[in-house]
């Protein structure tokens, strides 16, 4: 059996009301912070598709806020997402990406353990 990977996130209007949420399955993701990143690009291309712009882009992985707010080259495997992840955050003008407390994500991470769980066969 192979385990998936669930991605999911919920757009807010400024005073916190649902517009739009995503939820996304994938066979594998290396490690929790590359779950998070691949959520977070399939976020942005999901708002700027759907013009859900301008962008306040919540998460509960610091690790990937303070990446993301380096200006330097990321020589790591998940490099080119942080890459590709920045430009998509420079085409959603005045993006601004914010660390939250889990909790705070709890509508985002029901959706990931649903997609997680969905059966898409």
């Amino acid at each position: 059996m192979t385990t998936r990977t669930g991605l999911g996130g919920v757009f807010r209007d400024h005073i916190g009301l649902f517009l739009h949420g995503f939820r996304h399955s994938i066979m594998t993701a290396n490690s929790a912070k590359h779950a998070e990143l691949l959520a977070l690009l399939l976020g942005v291309q999901t708002a700027l598709a759907n013009h859900l712009t301008p962008l306040i882009v919540e998460t509960d992985c610091l690790e990937l806020v303070t990446a993301l707010s380096s200006s330097s080259l990321d020589h790591s495997d998940l490099g080119f997402l942080l890459a590709d992840l920045r430009e998509l955050l420079h085409e959603a003008l005045d993006a601004c990406v914010h660390k939250v407390g889990r909790q705070a994500n709890g509508a985002a991470h029901i959706l990931a353990q649903d997609a997680k769980n969905a059966d898409f066969q």
